[in-house]
């Protein structure tokens, strides 16, 4: 089996299945508000981050939405870069929410 590919880091860049969002959010039992690790044509989330506008210097831990009365916690969806950045964004996600 060739796993040049499987383990390249030549693009890491996968977007998740609407398919699978919406299973994730349905085990969950809620609806996402925030995609910290989006690109804009296969954001998951109305409020995403790109990596030009770099989620490690954004604040998740509240967003402001008008139709929902106010203010409330983000509920993330993270789908990162694999590779080994990874930890950074679990570890800055991590940060976050607590």
């Amino acid at each position: 089996m060739n796993t040049d590919l499987m383990f390249s880091s030549i693009n890491q860049q996968w977007a998740t299945r609407w398919e699978c969002f919406n299973q994730i959010q349905d085990y969950v039992g809620y609806e996402f508000n925030l995609d910290p690790c989006a690109q804009t044509e296969t954001a998951k989330c109305s409020r995403f981050f790109t990596k030009e506008d770099d989620m490690f210097s954004q604040d998740w831990g509240i967003d402001m939405d008008q139709s929902a009365g106010g203010y409330y916690p983000s509920k993330v969806f993270m789908n990162p870069e694999y590779g080994n950045g990874q930890p950074r964004f679990v570890n800055h996600l991590i940060s976050c929410i607590l």
